[in-house]
């Protein structure tokens, strides 16, 4: 991928870290919303936020910045879901 959209080490970098950041972010939020919304609401979310920006990572390759916040997403709700 990185040939095709022509992206740099630094660029890539940027994209590879953002999964961990939104996974971390995760994991402060994760017990809060557990006691208020319960924990089937809170891994139904996960679960379809998940999904939802695995689904559309492909379409959103081509814009880097928008790649990345897809990435943070996809970490913040594979953490919700992890817990």
């Amino acid at each position: 991928m990185a040939n095709e959209f022509k992206w740099n080490l630094r660029l890539q970098g940027y994209i590879l870290s953002a999964f961990p950041i939104g996974y971390l972010t995760s994991q402060l939020f994760t017990h809060s919303f557990v006691k208020r919304f319960g924990t089937k609401a809170v891994l139904a979310f996960a679960v379809f936020t998940w999904s939802l920006v695995t689904f559309a990572t492909p379409f959103l390759a081509s814009v880097p910045f928008v790649l990345i916040c897809s990435r943070i997403l996809l970490g913040f709700g594979e953490g919700l879901g992890r817990n």
